[in-house]
């Protein structure tokens, strides 16, 4: 599976359509963003890790606002656009690497952002990320992601494979590590897309 998806991704060219995987993207694009940043709490003197971060559709809001970024994507062409994009901002450490491969300290963070990435990462993976954030973040710390979901199972689109988990199955993850404050559909997409399987969580650790 890991193997599917960076193979699929290195292959894209770094592309706002092609990273929500639509064909009209702008049409919401700086709607949704600002949907999802409405969410995050005040990120003033905050470190925030956020994880495959693609060519940076939120990287320069959270450096913005936050004292510092490190943004974690493993497909390297990504990365790049992403470091040209905001190379104004001198608050930013670029990484290329597998989000199962990194290894920061305890505490090292006080917000973890993640704009999907579960769906490609098995129930094991997922499960283990979550455990690292915990220790990743600070206490207090804010967890925020936002995700497909479905009937639980996993759609093959010939390309890479995604497991789409039903909204209950991350509920009862987050339980095991944090604090739920709030979750709800990103509302933009519902309207744009008409669909309703877009869903974020914000999430506290103890």
């Amino acid at each position: 599976m890991k193997e599917e998806t960076y193979n699929f991704w290195s292959k894209l060219s770094p592309t706002l359509d092609h990273m929500t995987l639509r064909t009209n993207t702008k049409q919401f694009d700086q709607q949704e963003q600002k949907e999802i940043m409405s969410y995050l709490p005040d990120l003033s003197g905050h470190h925030v890790l956020e994880l495959a971060s693609g060519i940076g559709r939120f990287t320069g809001h959270l450096a913005h606002q936050a004292s510092h970024v490190t943004s974690v994507d493993f497909a390297p062409q990504l990365i790049e656009t992403n470091r040209m994009t905001h190379k104004h901002h001198t608050n930013i450490t670029y990484k290329v690497a597998d989000v199962m491969d990194l290894s920061f300290e305890s505490a090292s963070f006080d917000t973890v952002f993640i704009n999907w990435l579960f769906i490609y990462l098995s129930d094991q993976n997922t499960q283990l990320l979550f455990e690292r954030i915990h220790n990743w973040l600070k206490p207090g710390g804010t967890f925020f992601f936002r995700e497909s979901t479905h009937a639980t199972g996993r759609s093959n689109f010939g390309k890479y494979t995604a497991i789409y988990r039903r909204i209950e199955e991350y509920i009862d993850l987050i339980s095991k590590y944090f604090t739920l404050k709030n979750h709800d559909i990103v509302l933009t997409y519902f309207l744009q897309c008409k669909l309703t399987n877009q869903h974020y969580w914000l999430c506290q650790k103890d």
